[in-house]
């Protein structure tokens, strides 16, 4: 591949990265929009370094919190190449978790962008160990510009201290709070080996090099953009466009000629609704990855139709975060790939299927959890991480992500039922969306989101009657105790993290068992489905009214139920902001509105979307 002889140099710090990168593509554009050079980069970098040090932050921890821009990550580059310790945060969350992130890692400096000034000066005002508050788009004395300034000047009188600034390979460089509310979220330490080597890892994998141009899609504090995409482009010799909005994806692939995508699923799932013009831009991508939660099979063969490679890729937050990939040229249906070059793993405790925890040791493994060494015990023993995550190898190294150590269900006889290999055979019959599998009783059920496109207008008695007699061929290849025992149907979508990954706990669960024990369901024999068929049930939400009879539902409580879908559980009346109140961003925004259209069976352009600012703006729009 062209360019690839350049990638394989050793480099153990981010320090040697950028020094690298700034040498090899030199004048080679990095930001084509802002008209930035790998060298103009490297230039901005050691300027805005430069000034931080002469503030009184060396060896500080500092966050960011900011949409996707090249500030963000001139920002990095200028903490962690010789200043101190970043942090980056979700821009998603509300004020009081923000706030618990600065308290909790003494945060003694914050760049943002012009959205979070108030709520971040709010919270200065709270702790006095936060000095500065550095805005993207201010021009006061603190701001990011004139502090380019400032440590230019600096530099040009002889200031070398950044640019000297000794790198230790095992110090920590950043730290990086995981998803969960931050009272029990875990907060990864990561060093500039752990970072680098899975950077330089990876590149021996993925088929990219310098004549590649990625698009950022996923928001910066994301690790598999963060961490994997944008440091990937920045080893490589990429070049990087900015993309904020999810309906804007498929312009921007056609307007910059982008080759390169890391994302989640669901927005793989979500450009596929616009396949034919996705299509016509296939000639010029190179690859998509796609990361962050497991992709549907059906997805892949999906772009493979249209001439889009699409891989997937494994990885945690503490392996910096990639442990295998796919590529190109190797890659087994259902599987997540090969491990990484210079990663061992291992199946610990593998039961007679040949399942077992994924454990891993390598440069790239995390440093353990701040403030919390209860937690790096017992995940770190003898320098193997144990990930909690089960898998199956076969002889030629594909790994298949079987589940999570926490979901598996352990039966009266002490068999193992995992719900994600259950689940992905339910999703390929043809009706079902996506499934949830739970046990009660020692019985195995699924909630199924039903495809409304498939089934039309038919009654839910016959949906159901009709996914039970292709549920019944299934439980005939599956062992006794894996057998599905009944199913509840709705249209409603289940509730899902941010990456897309199932919830397997609040609500999902909570309409499903409270009918499970309100009374004894019926069996899926063929004698018992006839007797009982018309006892066919939906699930109920949580006021108690049938999701099937959603149009009679009041209109808030419709928008309550979209909203927290997509953003978490937020408290939501008429008044409530969607941006300032509620967090959401401009993909959420794109995703909800999709949401209200097919609710409500309406259409909002993007004139009419522009002029909504609150919940009542929207029920207005709705009544109209």
């Amino acid at each position: 591949m062209k360019g690839k002889s350049e990638i394989y140099s050793k480099i153990t710090n981010l320090k040697e990265m950028l020094k690298r990168s700034a040498k090899l593509y030199n004048n080679k554009i990095l930001y084509r929009n802002e008209k930035i050079t790998y060298k103009d980069f490297e230039e901005k970098v050691n300027n805005l370094g430069t000034a931080l040090i002469q503030m009184g932050l060396k060896n500080k921890k500092i966050a960011i919190i900011s949409e996707n821009r090249c500030e963000w990550e001139i920002t990095f580059f200028s903490i962690v190449c010789g200043t101190g310790i970043i942090v980056p945060i979700d821009k998603n969350l509300p004020k009081e978790e923000i706030e618990n992130i600065v308290n909790k890692a003494k945060i003694e400096a914050i760049f943002c962008s012009k959205k979070y000034e108030k709520t971040l000066k709010e919270i200065k005002n709270k702790y006095s160990f936060l000095k500065y508050i550095i805005s993207f788009d201010l021009s006061d004395e603190t701001s990011f510009t004139n502090l380019i300034l400032k440590g230019q000047k600096l530099i040009e009188e002889g200031n070398s201290s950044f640019i000297n600034a000794k790198i230790g390979d095992e110090d920590v460089c950043s730290i990086i709070f995981t998803s969960g509310t931050t009272k029990d979220a875990k907060a990864v330490m990561l060093s500039h080996k752990n970072i680098c080597s899975s950077a330089v890892n990876v590149s021996k994998v993925m088929d990219v090099d310098k004549n590649d141009i990625a698009l950022s899609v996923l928001p910066l504090n994301h690790v598999l953009e963060g961490l994997f995409c944008f440091l990937l482009s920045i080893y490589t010799g990429m070049e990087r466009v900015f993309c904020n909005e999810l309906d804007q994806i498929i312009d921007y692939i056609k307007e910059y000629k982008i080759t390169y995508m890391g994302a989640v699923p669901l927005v793989y799932e979500y450009l596929y609704k616009r396949k034919d013009e996705l299509k016509k831009e296939a000639s010029h991508i190179n690859v998509f990855m796609s990361g962050g939660a497991s992709l549907k099979t059906k997805i892949v063969k999906d772009y493979k139709n249209i001439g889009i490679n699409l891989i997937q890729g494994y990885g945690l937050t503490e392996c910096a975060p990639v442990v295998s990939m796919q590529n190109k040229k190797e890659d087994r249906e259902g599987s997540v790939g090969k491990v990484i070059p210079n990663l061992n793993i291992k199946l610990d405790n593998r039961d007679k299927q040949g399942i077992g925890e994924i454990i891993v040791k390598g440069d790239n493994v995390f440093k353990g959890y701040f403030q919390d060494e209860k937690s790096t015990k017992e995940s770190l023993i003898d320098g193997w991480f144990y990930t909690g995550d089960l898998a199956k190898i076969d002889e030629d190294g594909y790994i298949y992500i079987c589940g999570r150590t926490k979901n598996v269900i352990v039966m009266q006889n002490g068999k193992k039922v995992f719900p994600e290999e259950i689940e992905t055979l339910l999703n390929k019959i043809s009706g079902v969306k996506e499934a949830l599998i739970f046990e009660n009783s020692n019985k195995i059920y699924a909630k199924i989101v039903y495809n409304k496109e498939k089934f039309k207008s038919e009654e839910p008695l016959k949906i159901k009657e009709s996914l039970m007699e292709k549920i019944k061929k299934l439980n005939e290849r599956l062992p006794q105790y894996k057998r599905i025992n009944n199913i509840f149907i709705t249209e409603t979508e289940l509730e899902k993290t941010l990456t897309g990954k199932l919830k397997r706990n609040g609500k999902n669960l909570k309409i499903v068992e409270k009918e499970v024990s309100k009374k004894k369901v019926e069996e899926t024999s063929k004698s018992k489905l006839k007797k009982d068929g018309k006892r066919v049930r939906l699930a109920e939400n949580s006021k108690g009214n049938k999701l099937g009879k959603s149009n009679k539902e009041d209109k808030l409580e419709r928008l309550k139920r979209i909203f927290t879908k997509q953003l978490g559980p937020c408290k939501i009346d008429e008044k409530s902001n969607i941006i300032t109140d509620l967090g959401a961003d401009s993909l959420d925004i794109v995703e909800i509105f999709l949401e209200i259209e097919k609710e409500f069976k309406i259409k909002i352009d993007k004139e009419k979307r522009a002029k909504i600012k609150t919940i009542k703006d929207i029920e207005k729009m709705i009544k109209k």
